[in-house]
């Protein structure tokens, strides 16, 4: 959710509020999905403009339609979809949560691959470790090097110095919290 998402809602005027309403198909029944029939962002949730030219504020319509039904402002909060719709703006479709919530709703619906299941874990050799990386800057025979050299009381500056990376990527070699894999 981005910043904008986050504004503070304010009331809306019958003009607004006759607007917002003529952009919410309502035809399938109250407990049915209630597609926002006006703009929609890349992800499918509904986009909907208050104010004039000069100040002008985008909401999600689905925040709105929770703002307007409870009377709440969601403020930091998600508005997640029961549904998992993201054009509906049926507000019995519509509960708040915070961004562990959304996390775990969107598991649960399978839209989102966490913990054990997350493919790199299913496959830890597709993962290009070490020198296999590109962005590597160092060799496993550098990381035996760095490692010998720290164990004599070489200084993790000085050995950075000597290999071109940072005395944090040093520390991490040395502390085997990079390059695990190497002994």
């Amino acid at each position: 959710m981005s910043l904008k998402d986050r504004r503070t809602l304010s009331p809306l005027t019958e003009k607004q509020n006759a607007a917002y309403q003529a952009m919410v198909d309502q035809s399938a029944g109250p407990d049915a999905c209630w597609p926002w029939k006006g703009r929609v962002t890349a992800k499918g949730y509904g986009e909907f403009c208050t104010g004039g030219i000069a100040d002008r504020v985008k909401c999600r319509a689905h925040r709105m339609a929770y703002f307007l039904e409870h009377g709440v402002d969601p403020g930091s909060l998600w508005v997640l979809h029961k549904c998992d719709n993201p054009p509906c703006c049926n507000p019995k479709h519509l509960w708040l949560g915070n961004n562990t919530d959304n996390n775990r709703d969107s598991a649960a619906k399978g839209r989102k691959k966490w913990k054990e299941d997350h493919l790199w874990r299913q496959h830890p050799d597709s993962v290009l470790h070490g020198e296999r990386n590109g962005h590597s800057k160092l060799t496993e025979v550098d990381v035996v090097e760095i490692r010998r050299l720290h164990a004599e009381g070489l200084h993790k500056d000085e050995i950075a110095a000597k290999f071109g990376v940072t005395p944090t990527s040093i520390r991490y070699i040395v502390e085997r919290k990079q390059w695990k894999r190497v002994p």
